[in-house]
C-alpha cells in the first residue's frame, strides 16, 4: 500500500513540476508582449542606434527622441548624450564612465551629490541585465513649486572599469508606470562589440 502512495505522490509531483514549467514559459512570453504594448502605448515604433568610441559600444534610443551629444573635460565621462521627448515628458542622458570603482561606490557618490531635503522614496536595487551587474536607482525629487520629478538611473558594469549610466527624468504630470518597460528596453540595448 505504501509503494502505491509513493507512486501516486510521484505522479502528482511530476504534474505540479510540469505545470510550473508551463507557467514559467508563458510568463516569459507575456513579459515580452507587455513590453511591446508599452512601447506602442508610448508611440515608440523605431529605434536609432548610437555608437560610442568608433563603434566599440552601442545603444539605442527611440528615433522620435531628440538627442544632443556633449563632451566633458578629463577622462571620467568618456561619452555623454542628452535626450528628451516632449510628448512623453522624458528627459535624461546616457553616459559612458571610465571608473575603476564598483557600482555601489559610483551610485553612492551620485547620491551624496543630491539635495537630500528634496529627495523622496530613494531606492536602489541590484539587478542583472544581459548577465551584467547593474544598479537601478529610483527616487522622486521635490521641486520648489511642490511638483515631483521621477528619476530612474541605471548603472551597468562593463569590463575594464567602464560603466554605462543612463538617467531618465519625468515630471509627475506625465509619469506612467509603463515607461519603466521603455527604459528597460533602452538600457538592455547597450552592447559592447569585441
Amino acid at each position: 500500500m505504501k509503494a502505491f502512495m509513493n507512486k501516486k505522490q510521484l505522479g502528482v509531483m511530476l504534474i505540479l513540476i510540469s505545470l510550473m514549467a508551463v507557467l514559467f514559459v508563458v510568463q516569459i512570453g507575456f513579459n515580452d508582449r507587455l513590453r511591446i504594448v508599452s512601447l506602442m502605448n508610448s508611440n515608440i515604433t523605431d529605434f536609432k542606434q548610437y555608437s560610442i568610441n568608433d563603434g566599440k559600444y552601442q545603444y539605442k534610443l527611440p528615433s522620435e527622441w531628440i538627442a544632443e551629444q556633449k563632451s566633458y573635460p578629463g577622462n571620467y565621462i568618456i561619452y555623454s548624450n542628452n535626450f528628451k521627448n516632449d510628448e512623453l515628458g522624458v528627459m535624461g542622458y546616457a553616459q559612458l564612465l571610465n571608473s575603476k570603482e564598483n557600482l555601489d561606490k559610483i551610485s553612492g557618490e551620485d547620491k551624496v551629490r543630491l539635495n537630500n531635503e528634496k529627495i523622496l522614496d530613494y531606492k536602489i536595487v541590484n539587478i542583472k541585465i544581459k548577465d551584467k551587474e547593474c544598479r537601478k536607482v529610483d527616487y522622486k525629487e521635490k521641486l520648489n513649486q511642490g511638483k515631483l520629478v521621477y528619476h530612474n538611473t541605471y548603472y551597468v558594469s562593463e569590463a575594464n572599469g567602464i560603466v554605462f549610466k543612463v538617467d531618465f527624468s519625468i515630471g509627475q504630470d506625465k509619469y506612467k508606470e509603463s515607461l519603466n518597460s521603455v527604459f528597460d528596453v533602452i538600457v538592455e540595448s547597450f552592447t559592447q562589440n569585441k
